[in-house]
């Protein structure tokens, strides 16, 4: 190999290597410029005490991701827990950055966190927290996002000075935001306790799904599925354009006897004790009117051979038939049954 080829080589190596350490490092600095930024101003706007794990930037998807995120409270011999961040992820949508006036998130994500609202015996709050003051200017870029999701949220609190403690565990939720205003999203909160001085209160299991658009005149419509533990209801709710009329409806023809009581009695405790039969069903209906006030509120129960059987005691008992209510307001208020 001639003395050319071989200084060719070398200068080639050269640039080669100079770029792959300039990725790196550049990669490496932007990483920690990002980290360093995104602490002081936490830190500065929440008066809270930062460390951030990771973060992890793809170039490719246009993605930031920040692993490992804890808040603590400062200037404490002790410092309380705030909340603790698994994962928080945002995505930019790369195929409208050509306009600087209209700046689109694809997503952001949060995931496997969990919150603390503590109470000592002398009522003070481990969240002394002031919400930045966001400045902004007329030529400010209007930011739309499109999807928000949130994936198993804990919130712990604890009030030692009345002796209560809230326990809401594996929140989900999801919000998309559709052409033409529309938007749908779900929501689900796998469990919820309340201890108040030693007795300790189990709630169902919440989820609600659904979606809502606006209409040709102008009315926010939006439809909803509710599930109760197994208690399941549809509802719609339609909003006039300047927002001061209202229409309600809500039903459960798909759910039995079992399922409402299973909002009212824990799971767990009925597997081998109570056995359930029969069948449930109930209708809402309210109107309104900002000027007339209240047109129609009208709710119905049915229940069909609805039975419960205590195995342990060997008792049972049955409720059947039907109860209807339909009140109308006009100047007076009336009862229809």
């Amino acid at each position: 190999m001639s003395k050319t080829w071989r200084v060719i080589l070398i200068i080639l190596f050269s640039l080669i290597s100079l770029i792959i350490i300039l990725i790196i490092g550049g990669d490496f600095y932007i990483k920690n410029k990002v980290k360093n930024e995104i602490k002081h101003s936490l830190e500065q706007s929440l008066n809270v005490s930062i460390t951030i794990q990771k973060v992890e930037i793809n170039w490719r998807k246009a993605s930031v991701n920040l692993k490992g995120i804890k808040a603590n409270t400062k200037g404490e011999l002790i410092p309380k827990p705030i909340f603790k961040i698994g994962n928080i992820e945002l995505s930019i949508d790369t195929d409208k950055l050509s306009d600087i006036s209209n700046f689109n998130i694809k997503q952001i994500l949060l995931s496997n966190c969990d919150f603390y609202i503590l109470t000592d015996n002398f009522g003070k709050s481990n969240w002394n927290i002031k919400a930045p003051k966001l400045e902004t200017t007329g030529n400010s870029p209007e930011v739309n996002i499109n999807e928000i999701k949130f994936d198993n949220i804990n919130v712990h609190v604890y009030n030692n000075l009345s002796r209560t403690k809230f326990l809401l565990q594996n929140i989900n939720f999801n919000l998309i935001n559709k052409k033409n205003s529309s938007k749908e999203f779900h929501f689900l909160l796998e469990k919820l306790n309340l201890t108040n001085k030693g007795i300790e209160i189990i709630f169902p299991r919440i989820e609600i799904q659904g979606q809502n658009n606006i209409d040709s005149l102008g009315n926010t419509i939006y439809q909803t599925n509710l599930r109760l533990n197994h208690y399941f209801a549809e509802s719609s709710l339609v909003v006039s354009s300047d927002n001061k009329d209202f229409k309600f409806d809500l039903n459960s023809h798909k759910s039995g006897f079992e399922d409402l009581l299973s909002i009212f009695i824990p799971l767990d405790l009925r597997l081998g004790q109570m056995e359930f039969s029969g069948k449930f069903s109930n209708e809402l209906n309210i109107e309104y009117s900002a000027e007339n006030g209240f047109k129609t509120f009208a709710y119905k129960i049915n229940f069909e051979e609805a039975k419960v059987y205590n195995l342990d005691n060997n008792i049972s008992g049955e409720i059947s038939g039907i109860s209807n209510y339909n009140y109308r307001f006009n100047s007076e208020l009336h009862r229809y049954d």
